[in-house]
């Protein structure tokens, strides 16, 4: 649930980077809305590891520079994107292999006129 938190980094990191302004109404609206959205799927979890959740904080942090960085390249370039913007574009995105199963399942339903639902257990 800590990936809610990305926009916020990339917000932090362009700042810090001097890519873009601070401008509060926007850092205090993300950060609400990350921070209630991680608080509400979060509560009552019963194992919570300190050391996991440093580490998942570090990565968000390295990514967001990540992202940063190659606003800076492309900015050196002459093109711009917006690092939020640049999520869209550079994120990996590829379905899971439970995902796929998921997908197909749902479409055989489809296929064959009946109704379901895909549930999970997080």
């Amino acid at each position: 649930m800590l990936k809610a938190l990305m926009p916020v980094a990339t917000f932090l990191m362009a700042v810090m980077c001097g890519t873009d302004k601070l401008r509060w109404d926007v850092f205090l609206n993300m950060l609400l809305l990350a921070s209630v959205g991680v608080v509400v799927s979060s509560y009552g979890e019963i194992h919570f590891n300190v050391i996991a959740t440093a580490y998942q904080v570090t990565c968000i942090f390295a990514e967001a520079l990540r992202l940063v960085l190659t606003q800076v390249l492309l900015q050196k370039k002459g093109l711009t994107l917006n690092p939020i913007t640049s999520l869209n574009y550079l994120a990996p995105c590829r379905l899971l292999e439970q995902q796929r199963v998921g997908v197909k399942f749902l479409y055989n339903l489809y296929k064959n006129n009946h109704g379901g639902v895909l549930g999970d257990d997080m």
